[in-house]
């Protein structure tokens, strides 16, 4: 993998939990400590954050750093999650007896 494409999965899985945590950026400088513009340049793939902030921000989400570093596949957004799915009876047909 190339340094570029390092950048924008981290920056994807920023955003991602950022959403998902319901966090803007100003809180997420302000919880961290980290200037606007340094974690804007994150968040838009233009830098690369020390492993430390990143250690930091894992810390933050309640995560594990490789959940910010590493490509996730992404279910289609009409995906229905395993505990979602509606469950239906089964109808028995028959009886097999077996010895």
């Amino acid at each position: 993998m190339n340094d570029r494409n390092n950048k924008e999965i981290l920056a994807k899985n920023i955003r991602h939990y950022m959403e998902q945590n319901h966090k803007t950026r100003g809180e997420m400088c302000e919880a961290l400590g980290i200037k606007y513009t340094t974690f804007a340049d994150w968040v838009n793939a233009k830098t690369y954050p020390r492993i430390d902030r990143i250690e930091q921000m894992a810390n933050y989400f309640g995560i594990k750093k490789s959940a910010l570093l590493e490509e996730h596949d992404q279910l289609p957004a009409d995906a229905i999650p395993y505990q979602e799915r509606p469950t239906q009876p089964i109808p028995i047909v028959g009886v097999v007896s077996c010895g």
